[in-house]
């Protein structure tokens, strides 16, 4: 059985597709950073970079270290970056394999914790990328199975075929979704999830004030959630909970990541991370619980909202 603690280290920044100034010496300080600070899970993907980038950190920071036994490392398969083609879906058998032995390599392990299918393939049945997992961990290539970004219809006849323990997905205050079927069915199953998107690209994190405007080569100048009338409902939600914060003693930071760890049915956040005090600070402030009351103010901001419209990323 894998256990996944509260706050898990994604390690998409890392591979310097979307972020800037990043290094090899900041990414590995992050990762020994979040070890020690009992962040035992590393998530990765062979997605995440041209040429495994983010992989080869992993095994770069573990290298001849102690840490490797007290962590699990969870990498993808299905889904790879072309630096020409941009992001592309295959879950051909041969591609997952490909993907599968190149991550083991990148990872200088023979068998990985955890592999998921990073996205589904519309024109590949789903029990048949299932069977090629299930190969998979027979053959001793990881010791269990996770699914990212399924529906939940596809979800279950992936489970049937091959057994899942976890599931990954985006989630937040303004993305809700999952908690209408795949929650529920997960925790009915006994399968973790772990979830992505938390703080929405900063958004939650209150790293912009109402008059921010980003530019046209960010992507989420042409997210809804980031523009016009969605931009307002959503900022002024930050600085409700902001206030909130200011009345219970608690940062924006500290009510964001309590409020998502808490939800029935969740397991982990996922939190990418460039630098070690990125990781740390969110780690802190997934500690503790909100009072009732407090749960309860959320609650009710929430609902004066009203259903966000966004656009999540599948990472």
């Amino acid at each position: 059985m894998l256990s996944f603690p509260r706050v898990s280290l994604g390690t998409w920044p890392m591979a310097a597709i979307t972020c800037q100034n990043v290094t090899d010496a900041d990414s590995i300080a992050t990762i020994h950073a979040a070890i020690d600070a009992g962040i035992n899970h590393l998530d990765t993907a062979h997605f995440y970079g041209v040429n495994g980038e983010s992989e080869k950190l992993i095994a770069q920071a573990l290298a001849g270290s102690e840490m490797r036994r007290t962590c699990t490392i969870a990498t993808k398969a299905g889904m790879h970056y072309s630096a020409t083609e941009g992001y592309i879906v295959d879950n051909s058998s041969q591609r997952i394999r490909f993907e599968c032995e190149q991550s083991l390599q990148n990872l200088q392990v023979d068998c990985v914790d955890l592999l998921y299918l990073h996205m589904p393939q519309p024109d590949v049945e789903i029990e048949e990328t299932a069977t090629i997992f299930n190969e998979l961990q027979r053959e001793g290539k990881t010791r269990a199975v996770g699914v990212c970004n399924l529906p939940l219809d596809q979800l279950q006849r992936f489970h049937s075929v091959c057994p899942v323990v976890a599931f990954q997905a985006p989630y937040g205050m303004l993305y809700r979704r999952i908690e209408e079927e795949l929650l529920p069915w997960c925790r009915q199953q006994k399968i973790d999830v772990l979830v992505y998107w938390v703080l929405m690209k900063g958004l939650l994190a209150g790293r912009y004030d109402r008059s921010h405007r980003f530019d046209t080569s960010d992507n989420r100048s042409r997210n809804v959630a980031f523009i016009g009338e969605e931009w307002e409902k959503n900022i002024t939600l930050v600085e409700q909970l902001c206030e909130l914060g200011k009345r219970c003693g608690k940062t924006l930071l500290e009510i964001v990541m309590q409020w998502t760890v808490t939800q029935p049915g969740v397991t982990s956040a996922l939190c990418g991370a460039r630098l070690p005090e990125q990781i740390l600070e969110t780690s802190r402030a997934a500690e503790g619980e909100l009072p009732t009351e407090v749960r309860d103010q959320i609650d009710a901001l929430l609902q004066e909202r009203g259903t966000p419209k966004v656009k999540a990323p599948a990472m």
